[in-house]
């Protein structure tokens, strides 16, 4: 929601369950909302800690595991196309209609639009899901200046910026703060680092995986995420857990349901070499 912004930071150092409350985040909104309401985009340079764990995930609309810097850029590249379709699509719309008193001002409009049939085109909730950023900061730091600029530009458009590292501390700068208003400390490693997040030593002293501060304004509230990573024993001997379980679950209710996956984000990159046909001479 709007209270505190629309963009979060996370925090939590090795064990903390970090990666397990993104996770639970994103299987939980993707259980309440169909994928033409919420996607994900999901910057994973670990790869298996959360993007593998999405694979079939019909929300799921681009994931990277690289630290190729094109590759980081090519993808900026599709996240500010994508606003500049939704500025155009909110524009059109507004000019088409000007006896509707209540105009399309940002994505909540939208959205009512949507439900309502006035639009046929889906705009969901884009959540660009960054986990470990500090590798990005460190190795491309403009390339996360644009992450930052780009999820600024969305905001009012529907496009949410969650970024997530083990340590705050040397990381989390003055712009960074200037657009994120929600932080989540999960255990962190020392006091500076709790104050640096929540200013309270708090998260220091926290002892359970899961268990984290949330801060938005001056609000501080305690609370314990869900882990999605128990493993089950299915009827049929062979083992999965709570999350693959989940995961296909979303996905066998779309395919059940009609619900399509809509397309990708990002643009595939272009090959290292075209082939042309050979011409005939004249």
């Amino acid at each position: 929601g709007d209270n505190g912004g629309a963009h979060a930071l996370v925090a939590g150092t090795t064990g903390s369950g970090k990666s397990e409350v993104l996770l639970t985040l994103i299987l939980s909104l993707a259980l309440h909302y169909p994928p033409e309401e919420v996607g994900f985009l999901v910057v994973d340079f670990k790869g298996d800690s959360i993007a593998g764990k999405l694979t079939g995930l019909p929300h799921l609309r681009g994931v990277i595991t690289s630290l190729d810097g094109e590759e980081l850029r090519r993808s900026l590249v599709s996240i500010g196309a994508e606003n500049k379709k939704r500025l155009k699509l909110f524009k059109e719309y507004n000019e088409k209609h000007p006896e509707e008193k209540k105009k399309i001002s940002d994505i909540r409009d939208y959205t009512e639009k949507y439900r309502q049939g006035k639009v046929t085109e889906p705009l969901p909730h884009l959540f660009i899901v960054v986990d470990e950023f500090a590798e990005m900061k460190k190795q491309l730091p403009d390339v996360m200046d644009q992450f930052l600029t780009a999820a600024q530009i969305g905001r009012s458009l529907g496009v949410h910026l969650i970024l997530a590292t083990q340590s705050p501390s040397g990381v989390v700068d003055n712009k960074i703060r200037a657009n994120i208003f929600k932080q989540l400390c999960l255990k962190v490693a020392n006091a500076g680092e709790s104050r640096d997040m929540i200013g309270s030593e708090l998260a220091a002293r926290i002892k359970d995986p899961g268990r984290a501060y949330l801060k938005i304004d001056d609000s501080l509230q305690l609370f314990q995420s869900a882990y999605g990573g128990g493993k089950l024993k299915l009827p049929d001997g062979s083992e999965s857990t709570q999350l693959r379980e989940a995961v296909d679950a979303i996905a066998s209710c779309c395919r059940r349901n009609g619900i399509q996956k809509l397309p990708g984000i990002f643009c595939p990159p272009l090959p290292a070499s075209a082939v042309y046909p050979r011409l005939s001479p004249e």
